[in-house]
């Protein structure tokens, strides 16, 4: 129990150095976003993942779609960590199974397949609607975060039928 102590321990330390990487990819974001819109000099010279000048350039209105929905990615990531944490600290080792779990794992459930939904919309746009030279499909997309939707949501049945079976061995001591 000791050292499943010490492992949840350092998975959630884990998650809170990458919520704080999330709030710092949503200010880097927002700063760009803000700086082309505003016309500040400063912000266009700001290092990003993304080369946001040659999109903003060639598309001002791709470039705002773009970082829009990034901003509404990076949001919906945050709120998954957040949730995450949440487990954690409503993680009971005497009784694992609890409504208050399936709820924040169903959060998780939305929140993951409203990124990977996003994703595909981003990646469907940028094909169609943003000129080719600029190569940003392979850039930008979390698609995978359907599958980890998938994933939870089977999870989150398993954790639901737990807590039944729970609930009923409860009733019956």
């Amino acid at each position: 129990m000791e050292k499943s102590s010490f492992v949840l321990k350092l998975i959630r330390i884990v998650f809170i150095l990458g919520l704080i990487g999330l709030f710092v990819s949503l200010t880097n974001i927002l700063w760009v976003f803000f700086g082309h819109n505003l016309n500040w000099e400063m912000a266009r010279k700001f290092h990003s993942s993304i080369d946001f000048t040659k999109i903003w350039k060639n598309d001002e209105n791709a470039f705002n779609v773009i970082s829009l929905i990034e901003i509404v990615t990076v949001i919906l990531k945050i709120y998954i960590f957040l949730n995450v944490l949440k487990v954690f600290k409503n993680l009971n080792f005497n009784e694992p199974f609890n409504q208050k779990i399936n709820d924040i794992i169903r959060k998780i459930i939305y929140f993951s397949i409203s990124i990977g939904i996003l994703g595909v919309l981003i990646k469907v746009y940028i094909e169609l609607f943003v000129a080719n030279d600029l190569l940003l499909s392979t850039q930008i997309g979390n698609s995978e975060y359907l599958w980890i939707g998938a994933l939870l949501f089977i999870l989150n049945k398993i954790f639901i039928k737990g807590y039944e079976l729970q609930s009923e061995n409860d009733l019956t001591i």
